[in-house]
């Protein structure tokens, strides 16, 4: 049974740009340990490598999931982890402007396309390529998409102002 760590670990790094390291390292240890016991209690996997990668993969989704659910400690009442359902949703704020608006309020206001696009990226945490092939259509499309969409929603900001 040969898995390639480094080839697994650049492959999660690349993927997810936005989860730390540990995380990264974390889930890599864990596919690792997953493989040896199901080669050591089921008849190993074909394909320990592409095994492996898959074990990671959803290793990472549900630890970045879990992250999204709860708030820090130090964000929270004195009774510690909190649900993020049962919290306000958090604020965006513009550089140049001291107001703050609702993320939901924004994306409620946007068309249906937009608002989908948006939501996806940002608050999913998908990157375009994904979406692009989920929507069946370029990158380049998808890219343009978002900045259409990016756009609407500073029109809209600005008029609220």
């Amino acid at each position: 049974m040969d898995i390639d760590r480094t080839e697994l670990y650049r492959y999660l790094t690349r993927r997810y740009t936005y989860v730390d390291v540990e995380e990264v390292q974390d889930a890599v240890q864990s596919a690792i340990a997953a493989t040896w016991e199901v080669s050591v209690l089921r008849e190993p996997p074909r394909n320990a490598q592409a095994y492996s990668t898959v074990v990671a993969h959803r290793m990472l989704i549900r630890q970045i999931e879990y992250r999204r659910r709860h708030v820090h400690p130090s964000y929270c009442l004195p009774n510690g982890w909190d649900d993020l359902k049962e919290l306000s949703p958090p604020p965006i704020s513009s550089r140049g402007v001291e107001a703050q608006v609702d993320a939901h309020t924004v994306l409620e206001a946007l068309p249906c396309h937009y608002a989908d696009i948006l939501r996806r990226h940002y608050l999913d945490g998908k990157t375009l390529d994904e979406l692009a092939r989920t929507d069946g259509v370029t990158p380049e499309c998808m890219r343009k998409r978002h900045e259409r969409a990016i756009k609407y929603a500073r029109k809209i900001f600005s008029k609220e102002e």
